[in-house]
């Protein structure tokens, strides 16, 4: 499961560094060290790129190796991590001669969404952990989420494709309206949710606009004649800039046209989610299929077709996010991979995926397409006993709804 394989001669070269590297950090904990603790850690660190905490080992040079007790069972302290950060962490116990050191391998966090913890979107400075500040426009690209803590996970990705559809758009103001009628996803967002990250990029100085009461009783503000500023077109250039270069980075796992993961790392990712799984912290399993892909081909062809694929599988990626993995299976079927998620929440996303794309018009080369999916959901262990076993009954539940005539959601019945 764990491919880092660190040896006792890395964790000598680290320990040899001059001063704590931008992408190091060393703890005692001699016995133990608080979760809560390791949690903050874990998202700084993300924040800053990723890096390796090592437990076990002297903060000060010569940063002798002093062994450690904490987290006795690694497998254990993975999966905790995992359910508490929604970003996975590989956990290594070393044996280094003078004693058990700990690493912790933490991957960089996604381009331009920090992540955080109960709301603190921490970074390090010294032997402290401090909250990021956005101090510029390139600082606020990094930390945009910061703004939303009253909103949903969504609304940094909301913030994004709101800057990039105004710069799309001509140099003229537009009204809200005008602008939510103009992004695919925008059925699946509450007005209060639009609102509050209008205003959020607003303050931040990424937007321009003009503001007005929707009624006297109401407490939301509806915003008109909004437009992006010289800060925004930066947030915009760069993120597409680090986008485009992490799109056309090589990957043995992400298959070519869609960018989401291919069918070898699903079964890779279900045989891990599922050894974990429990009735305490379920692995959900959505499988996805487009009802009309064939008759897309058939009609505008398959670059066409290709095209409508691709906005699909951004739209999956984008609802999906850090709750899960998405892959692509087949030619035109996908699969999400839930962990920690139960019957109930995997059924409200599929339904939410489904409203999506039927009220998405795609843009193709010849003009706009429409679509629709069917889902099917399985869960372990609440419908299906093994990870085989909710693959089949995803697929029967996927294969009643396309039979009722597709663009629904169906679920397996509980055991």
């Amino acid at each position: 499961m764990l491919s880092k394989q660190t040896t006792s001669e890395q964790i000598d070269a680290w320990r040899a560094v001059e001063s704590e590297a931008e992408h190091l950090e060393f703890k005692e904990a001699k016995n133990q060290l608080d979760f809560n603790t390791l949690l903050a850690y874990c998202v700084a660190i993300a924040n800053e790129r990723g890096g390796v905490l090592l437990l076990g080992i002297a903060n000060k040079p010569p940063r002798s190796v002093v062994g450690t007790k904490a987290f006795p069972d690694v497998i254990k302290i993975t999966t905790a991590l995992f359910n508490n950060l929604r970003f996975r962490v590989d956990v290594e116990a070393v044996q280094h001669p003078d004693g058990r050191v700990l690493v912790f391998h933490i991957p960089s966090r996604p381009i331009g969404h920090p992540y955080h913890i109960d709301g603190r979107y921490l970074m390090r400075s010294g032997e402290s952990l401090v909250p990021m500040s956005i101090e510029s426009s390139v600082t606020a690209k990094c930390s945009l989420q910061i703004c939303f803590s009253r909103s949903t996970r969504l609304d940094e990705v909301l913030a994004s494709q709101i800057l990039s559809k105004l710069d799309d758009m001509s140099p003229d103001k537009l009204s809200l309206q005008e602008l939510k009628a103009g992004l695919p996803d925008f059925v699946i967002r509450t007005d209060e949710e639009w609102l509050l990250t209008i205003e959020a990029l607003n303050r931040m100085g990424l937007i321009e606009g003009s503001f007005h009461r929707l009624g006297f009783k109401k407490v939301l503000r509806g915003a008109e004649n909004l437009q992006i500023t010289k800060a925004g077109k930066e947030y915009v250039r760069q993120a597409q800039s680090e986008l485009a270069n992490y799109i056309g980075s090589e990957s043995p796992d992400l298959d070519t046209l869609t960018h989401v993961l291919k069918r070898t790392r699903f079964h890779k990712d279900l045989f891990s989610f599922s050894g974990r799984a429990d009735r305490e912290e379920p692995l959900a399993l959505v499988m996805l299929d487009m009802d009309s892909f064939k008759e897309i081909n058939d009609r505008c062809g398959n670059e066409n077709g290709d095209v409508v694929l691709k906005q699909v599988a951004l739209l999956l990626r984008r609802m999906v996010r850090r709750r899960g993995e998405c892959y692509r299976i087949g030619g035109d079927e996908f699969v999400v991979l839930l962990p920690n998620h139960s019957f109930a929440e995997a059924e409200a996303l599929a339904r939410r995926i489904c409203m999506a794309v039927s009220d998405s018009s795609f843009e193709g080369k010849t003009g706009h397409i429409k679509t629709t999916v069917s889902a099917g959901i399985a869960t372990l262990p609440e419908t299906s006993l093994e990870s085989q076993d909710m693959i089949q009954d995803a697929d029967a539940a996927l294969y009643k709804a396309k039979q009722d005539g597709g663009n629904r959601a169906y679920v397996c019945p509980k055991r």
